[in-house]
């Protein structure tokens, strides 16, 4: 088995937790809830999902089967778990459960288009996203941000809400982020002692300066110290009757150091420095899983494949793949770029765009996109706005010409008219052909793969409760591609219900929230129909803030 076929084929889990539990029993010890305050071996799941369809092709498993959940982690999958032992049981039959979607290219930094990316990947199945090339080494601190936002109170309550102290008072420090490529900035000053609520909001007067505070800036913590009246501080042990899911985010980092900024600056080659996009990748494997070229014009001859050979090196200095979006010219042919300039396990994304010479004259696919994925080149959908024409993908998928991984390139304009949202390109590929397992594997296992991160797009035992609920509805439905034709489909995916870690992030028809009738003089529940906010004490005469 050569690494492409490692890479893309077999349904091993990378979970060390072990194999997929097919009995009627729990399939778990007896033990403590993950509720702060409840008692010990009270629940054996705190979500169980009953009765769905689960599709899991990492573990070839397309059955009935229930889904008990504990601890933001998939603890059981088998026949008829019991339901006794469930803090909350959620009835899915009729539905297909699928593992939380991968998407590996989509636009939240950088990009003209970048939008929201938790609103939207969430109710559309997504649990794990990539930034396609939106930020560079220059702009890597505004792309972390944007990815991977500080925490913060959950309703941003005024200051003077916080305890005594709370640690967010004032502006983050300065200092210079390790690993940092830019020039060292002024030290930051130091941060308040923390508050042990989640205030967050508008900081009020700061106090005495208290020592250094969290933050990952050197020279700096939080910002300057909240004394009584500061804004609340971040205490994530509390955290838990505020928590909320946040999606998982990495990016590719852009060859371009200012990023996906425009046409100036995307084909400026005295910005594409190598050297300094790998050491950048290097020095934050935990968000770059690797390198973007796009929109590269350039200059004729040799020179015209610059943007593509500097995001390779890259890649071969950082040892991570590259994302390639490309426009073919006749002194840079398309075959050259797939046999010759990228390396096996690099992504070719937007293979069905109509720019592409997919198909030679007769409508066949060409003999060297074959030898391509020989080769082990990654073909990727990236839908986007401009992207996926019916009339390249339906040839291709007819003769077997299958994308190897399925993503949206969703940005401002691709969710709209042609709607490149995980579903309806699922639903795009399902009516053109292809098997709803080969259209689940390549929304799952192998994006996940293709970053490096084998846990992710499975529902193996022991791996991150990350779940999607979808109904495949049938009826007379309509789809649009980026050239605003239209295709007729008998079938479309719905997503009804998001979980992330074990935590409801999107419900379509609340189905896991507790009947209002039967509710009390509640507030605010959680999931489990307890009051989320228990406990949390407002200063007599301060208006409430949630009407």
């Amino acid at each position: 088995m050569d690494r492409r076929e490692l890479l893309l084929g077999g349904f091993a889990s990378a979970v060390a937790a072990g194999a997929v539990a097919q009995g009627g029993g729990t399939g778990v010890p007896q033990a403590a809830g993950p509720q702060a305050g409840q008692a010990a071996l009270e629940w054996d799941y705190d979500v169980l999902l009953q009765g769905g369809r689960v599709l899991d092709p990492a573990n070839d498993l397309d059955a009935v089967r229930d889904i008990g959940i504990r601890g933001g982690k998939i603890v059981a999958v088998g026949r008829k778990l019991s339901p006794k032992r469930a803090r909350r049981v959620l009835s899915v039959s009729g539905k297909l459960v699928l593992p939380g979607l991968v998407d590996i290219h989509v636009h939240g930094f950088g990009y003209f288009g970048s939008l929201g990316l938790e609103e939207h990947a969430f109710m559309n199945g997504t649990t794990t996203v990539v930034d396609a090339g939106g930020g560079g080494w220059k702009t890597f601190d505004g792309l972390e941000q944007a990815l991977r936002p500080r925490p913060r109170g959950r309703f941003g309550f005024p200051g003077g809400l916080g305890d005594a102290g709370g640690g967010f008072g004032g502006p983050p420090g300065g200092g210079t982020r390790p690993g940092s490529l830019e020039a060292p900035r002024t030290p930051g000053g130091s941060g308040g002692v923390g508050g042990n609520r989640t205030g967050g909001g508008t900081p009020g007067a700061p106090g005495n300066a208290g020592p250094r505070g969290p933050g990952d800036r050197t020279g700096g913590g939080a910002g300057g110290a909240g004394g009584p009246g500061g804004g609340g501080g971040f205490d994530p042990a509390r955290q838990g009757a505020f928590q909320s899911p946040r999606l998982r985010t990495y990016a590719f980092l852009n060859i371009v150091g200012e990023g996906m900024v425009g046409g100036r600056a995307e084909n400026n080659m005295a910005d594409m420095d190598a050297e300094k996009a790998a050491a950048c990748v290097a020095a934050h494997p935990d968000l770059l899983i690797g390198i973007k070229t796009a929109h590269f014009g350039g200059p004729t001859g040799e020179q015209g494949w610059t943007a593509v050979d500097r995001a390779v090196k890259a890649g071969q200095l950082c040892g991570k793949p590259v994302m390639v979006d490309f426009q073919p010219r006749p002194d840079r042919p398309y075959p050259e770029l797939l046999l010759k300039r990228m390396r096996p396990h690099d992504i070719h994304t937007h293979v069905f765009a109509q720019h592409f010479p997919v198909l030679d004259e007769s409508g066949k696919v060409q003999s060297y996109m074959w030898e391509a994925r020989r080769r082990g080149i990654i073909f990727d959908v990236g839908h986007g706005g401009g992207s996926f024409w019916f009339r390249v993908a339906a040839p291709a998928i007819q003769q077997g010409f299958y994308p190897d991984s399925i993503s949206t390139d969703m940005h401002k304009t691709s969710i709209m008219i042609p709607q490149s949202t995980m579903p309806m390109v699922m639903s795009k590929l399902l009516n053109l052909g292809m098997p709803m397992r080969e259209v689940v594997l390549r929304s799952t296992v192998h994006p996940a793969r293709q970053i490096s991160h084998p846990e992710l797009g499975t529902l193996s035992v022991g791996a991150d409760a990350d779940v999607s609920v979808f109904e495949l509805e049938e009826g007379d439905f309509g789809f649009v591609d980026s050239g605003h034709a239209g295709m007729r489909g008998k079938k479309r995916l719905r997503c009804h219900l998001t979980l992330r870690n074990g935590l409801v992030a999107f419900d379509l028809n609340g189905l896991s929230w507790k009947d209002w009738r039967q509710a009390g003089q509640y507030r605010d529940l959680d999931q489990y129909g307890q009051e989320r906010r228990r406990g949390f004490r407002r200063p007599a005469g301060t208006p409430n803030p949630m009407p």
